[in-house]
């Protein structure tokens, strides 16, 4: 699928793989990451969210930060646990708000790194609940899409 500017266009591709799930909305996510989901092995479950992934932040295979309602009941349909956190609060430029799972990631197996500072008390002690360290950028929680860390084979 080609990607425009705007939803559903931009979708395509934003899925939420977690705990041998992926998580995705039906008439807007392309055939071939179904297939290829399908063909590894994962149990596709549809949701309404067209941006799962990015309304969803991993902290572990089975565990997940997000503010979507339908995600949330999802997820724990699922069994994975989830830390419901109310929208908005995260920046992301010439947007009202930011989506969770654009805020950060995981660094290593048990280090999460934000961009900006999470204050809220039941993240942090989900987190710690979860065994992971968080990191802070200073400021403001932003979205910039999500963080990419690669591991270098040896």
């Amino acid at each position: 699928t080609a990607l425009k500017e705007g939803y559903p266009f931009d979708a395509a591709y934003n899925c939420l793989v977690v705990g041998g799930y992926l998580f995705h909305r039906p008439d807007v996510t392309d055939s071939v990451i179904l297939k290829a989901a399908e063909c590894q092995g994962f149990q596709v479950i549809p949701v309404k969210q067209g941006y799962a992934g990015c309304s969803t932040l991993v902290v572990s295979d089975y565990s997940v930060i997000t503010a979507d309602d339908g995600m949330e009941k999802a997820l724990l349909q699922c069994g994975i646990d989830v830390c419901k956190i109310v929208p908005g609060g995260i920046r992301l430029k010439n947007y009202p708000y930011g989506f969770i799972g654009g805020s950060g990631g995981r660094v290593g197996e048990g280090e999460m790194l934000f961009f900006g500072t999470v204050k809220e008390p039941n993240v942090l002690r989900f987190l710690k609940q979860h065994n992971k360290t968080p990191h802070f950028f200073p400021g403001t929680v932003e979205d910039f899409g999500g963080l990419v860390f690669l591991e270098e084979n040896r």
